[in-house]
């Protein structure tokens, strides 16, 4: 079965002249013009996934701080010994 794809005609309002595409770029705009179905809300803008990204950064950071302390506090009072190999790499 194929499925066949319509082609949009030049006269449709939601396309660019490919002249226009890229011209914020060439008169020193340091981003794209949005596109034309998209109505920018500069006041209260999308997250974008930072608060996320935020969170899992803190959580991954927190876990290795307590495994590095973990292994510090085993070698230094139970084994009570730091040899080269547990700071060197190979």
């Amino acid at each position: 079965m194929r499925v066949r794809f319509r082609r949009h005609t030049r006269g449709t309002p939601h396309k660019r002249a490919p002249n226009q595409a890229f011209r914020g770029l060439s008169e020193g705009y340091s981003t794209l013009p949005p596109p034309l179905c998209v109505t920018p809300d500069l006041g209260n803008p999308q997250d974008g996934g930072r608060t996320l990204l935020l969170a899992w950064v803190i959580v991954c950071g927190d876990l290795a701080i307590l495994f590095f302390l973990t292994r510090t506090s085993v070698k230094l009072w139970v084994v009570r010994k730091i040899l080269a190999e547990d700071s060197a790499p190979n």
